[in-house]
């Protein structure tokens, strides 16, 4: 089974505006016990089309997986994505900062969400947003050719220098789970964890 890496309690700020913000949901993070996690506004993907979320701006606790463990987590945790071996290739995409705004091949968070649910098996996409199937193609192509991406602060180079984690989030009650997320954080941060 899984070792979580913190307990965490969030809120969401759904993201609208195509080409002004660099991520499908803005989170706010109220609480966490991992030292490592700032308190804050952080980026974040849906990793499941599958579950929703209830409501945002409603405080939701959640618990923290590094998804470059994922083949040690049980079966139960995220039942529904098809193609957790993936789950690398998602790290280095988010790492890419491709929906950076303004950036030079014209990527925009949706882009970079519809290429992380393509890569994790996912097929319903959000109705309320635009895609560009090209740039998508495109997104999932760059992202194939890492298979094996490990995040790594000790290079040169500052496009591996992010983990991915997995949110597993709960209602307050916990009794129903909600849309589980991708955040990022510095992998130096969780030492052998990567």
């Amino acid at each position: 089974m899984a070792n979580d890496i913190g307990k965490i309690v969030l809120y969401l700020q759904k993201t609208t505006n195509q080409g002004e913000t660099s991520s499908y949901i803005d989170i706010n993070v109220v609480s966490t016990t991992n030292p490592y996690l700032s308190l804050g506004t952080l980026d974040a993907w849906c990793i499941d089309t599958s579950i929703g979320i209830d409501a945002y701006l409603v405080n939701y606790p959640g618990t923290l997986y590094s998804t470059s463990e994922y083949k040690t987590w049980d079966s139960s945790l995220f039942p529904t994505i098809g193609n957790k071996d993936n789950l690398d290739l998602v790290n280095w995409l988010i790492d890419q900062n491709f929906s950076t705004v303004g950036n030079a091949n014209g990527y925009t968070y949706a882009d970079v969400q519809a290429a992380i649910w393509t890569l994790l098996g996912q097929s319903a996409w959000d109705p309320h947003v635009t895609y560009n199937q090209g740039r998508i193609t495109q997104l999932v192509n760059l992202a194939s050719a890492h298979d094996g991406f490990k995040p790594d602060i000790t290079d040169a180079s500052t496009l591996n220098d992010d983990l991915a984690l997995a949110v597993d989030l709960t209602t307050a009650d916990g009794k129903k789970h909600q849309q589980p997320l991708i955040i990022k954080i510095k992998s130096a941060a969780l030492g052998d964890y990567v």
